[in-house]
Order: C-alpha cells, then sequence, then structure tokens
C-alpha cells in the first residue's frame, strides 16, 4: 500500500476575494496555497492574485430616484451608455500566516461549483476567513472528531490533499504521520527500504555510475535493393545494434516488487526521489551485487547498465567483442 498524499505546509499564502482583509466577524470567502520559495510557488501565487481579482468593482450610477445616469454624449449607433462607479472593495495583499494548529474552527454552509456536481463546504478559520474542503473531508471530521451547534471540537490545522485543502484534527493518525521527519535522499544507507505515494516499496542499492548499453534500431536497410536508403526511400527490415553511453552523473539504484511477483528482482534508476515518500525500514532491505555484469532497467525497455563506484570506471568503459558477448547472451541473442 503507498504511503498517505497528506502534507502539512509550515505555512500558508492566503488571499481574500476582492481584496478583502481579513475579518472574524464576516469571514470572507478565501484562496490559500502552501507558501514557499521555489518556482512552483510563483505559479501557485499567480494563481491566488489571478482569483483574488483587481479589489474593486463597477456600478451603474444612479440618480436619487434610483434611475439610471446616463452618458450626455451618444455613441456612433446613437445609444446612450450609463455611467459607471469605481467602488473600491478592498486594497490587502495576499498574507503569509503560520499553519499552526488552532481551535474554533466552525462550519459555515455547503456549496456546488459551477464547473462540477461536487458539493463543497465552507469552514470558517478563527483568524478571519473561510476556505473550502470537499465532502471526502467533511465526512472524515465527522468520524473522527465532534461538531457542536457547527463549531469543529478540537485543535486542527490546514493541510493539501492533491491540489485540495483539507483540515484534518491534530489526533488524527494521518497528521501524526504526516509530520514525523522524513529521511531526505542524502541520508539514505545501502538496504534502506523506501515507500512512495504511487509507485510501492523500493530496496536503495548505492549510488553508482554507470556505462549504458542500448539495444535499439541503428539503420533501416531496403529490402528490395539491398541497398541503406536515404529518407526518400521506404525503410523495410530495422536492423538492431548495441550502442552505448558514458555516464558522468551517478545514480541511485534501487530494486523493486515485480507487480505478480513479491521478489525484490527488478532494477531501476533515479536521479531523485518523489517529494513524498518515507524510509520504513533501516538497512534491512536485500542487496544485490550491481556490480557483477549487465543489469537489466526496468524502467527502460532495451537498456542494459554497466555499474561502476568511480566515474572515470564508466567513462573508460568501452564495446569490446567480450563486452558485446555478454551483453547479446543477456538479451538472449543467438
Amino acid at each position: 500500500m503507498a504511503i498517505d498524499n497528506l502534507v502539512v505546509p509550515e505555512k500558508l499564502y492566503v488571499g481574500v476575494e476582492e481584496k478583502r482583509s481579513f475579518d472574524k466577524t464576516e469571514f470572507p470567502l478565501a484562496f490559500s496555497t502552501p507558501y514557499g520559495t521555489d518556482k512552483a510557488f510563483e505559479k501557485r501565487k499567480d494563481t491566488v492574485l489571478r482569483w483574488m481579482g483587481s479589489g474593486f468593482r463597477h456600478e451603474i450610477m444612479t440618480d436619487d430616484d434610483g434611475n439610471t445616469v446616463y452618458e450626455e454624449e451618444l455613441t456612433r449607433f446613437g445609444q446612450k451608455l450609463p455611467k459607471y462607479t469605481k467602488t473600491v472593495i478592498g486594497e490587502t495583499e495576499p498574507q503569509v500566516i503560520d499553519n499552526t494548529p488552532l481551535h474554533g474552527f466552525t462550519f459555515d454552509k455547503s456549496v456546488s461549483r459551477w464547473s462540477t456536481s461536487n458539493k463543497w463546504f465552507r469552514i470558517q478559520d478563527p483568524r478571519g476567513f473561510t476556505l473550502e474542503i470537499s465532502a471526502e473531508n467533511l465526512g472524515e471530521i465527522l468520524l473522527n472528531g465532534v461538531i457542536d451547534h457547527g463549531t469543529l471540537i478540537g485543535a486542527f490545522v490546514w493541510a493539501r490533499q492533491g491540489a485540495n485543502n483539507h483540515l484534518i484534527n491534530t489526533k488524527n493518525d494521518r497528521y501524526i504521520n504526516a509530520i514525523k521527519p522524513k529521511v531526505k535522499i542524502g541520508n539514505l544507507k545501502i538496504g534502506d527500504v523506501i515507500e512512495t505515494r504511487q509507485h510501492g516499496k523500493f530496496i536503495y542499492q548505492g549510488d553508482y555510475y554507470s556505462a549504458n548499453c542500448y539495444w535499439s534500431v541503428h539503420h533501416y536497410k531496403d529490402s528490395n535493393s539491398g541497398r541503406w536508403p536515404f529518407a526518400r526511400y521506404p525503410a523495410r527490415d530495422p536492423v538492431f545494434a548495441w550502442s552505448l553511453e558514458n555516464e558522468t552523473k551517478p545514480w541511485k539504484v534501487f530494486t523493486y516488487q515485480d507487480e505478480n511477483d513479491y521478489r525484490y528482482d527488478r532494477l531501476i534508476t533515479m536521479r531523485s526521489l518523489p517529494k513524498n515518500y518515507e524510509v520504513v525500514s533501516r538497512g534491512n532491505g536485500e542487496l544485490r551485487n550491481v556490480l557483477d555484469g549487465p543489469q537489466k532497467i526496468s524502467n527502460d525497455w532495451g537498456k542494459y547498465s554497466f555499474f561502476f563506484e568511480t566515474k572515470d570506471e564508466a567513462k573508460d568503459f568501452r564495446m569490446t567483442d567480450e563486452v558485446l558477448e555478454v551483453l547479446n547472451k543477456a538479451k538472449g541473442i543467438e
């Protein structure tokens, strides 16, 4: 089973509709995203700013009797246009707030979005704004806590599940697991068993440099003429051959389970890990001698790699007759 994808950010970037301020009486609707300093946050930040709007609205002018006031000049089609006034609603920019557990969250109402029939529920944050949560989130709150006359009992904190806001009780096991310190990729030890959100468990075999051998189309031969044709000739009879690529950057090498086999006999290479992963066992995973001959790489069809502990060894590797013989045997080529 893959790990939970719940993330609890340290800070939130919160913008209120029409650039209004936080208000603990009206609780205006807001848009929230995890605060950060990377390029991904800059994109999310732009989304918040667009959602907030300009902070003002245009309204049709009326006289004391409630009648519409029109412009004096007619349009070129002889029409009268109403006059508009510019009303400033708010001028408050988005706020960066600490995402700390709080008491006093309250249920507001349910709403439907124009683009979907799914129900969303509005929750009033005690700091003076409102955010929407999914029906699934509300169900989790009801199953794991108490709501007394609209007030959520206990301490809650905002999290993210995918692209959605998620309110969670601090006593919920999902929250407790989400805030546990994670072992970063640089701190992995050989034999560590890790679990990722989508792809299951992997055993870390170490960092190695590689010389990659690819079994792929090398030329096309025209079966009629026997010549190596130019592009204008029809390509027939693909000819496969081995090609070599010497790597200068190290790979992180893992073994993992095949879908139909519980043995860790599949090999995969990664430059880095997904953001959400955790170490479920320290140094107890089954190790494999990846330095022993060509290794089939599962995430790249037709790729066999020779692994080395140093960059120079991988760089100096060449496709000799002996290497070709070993590769052909591994590939099952006569």
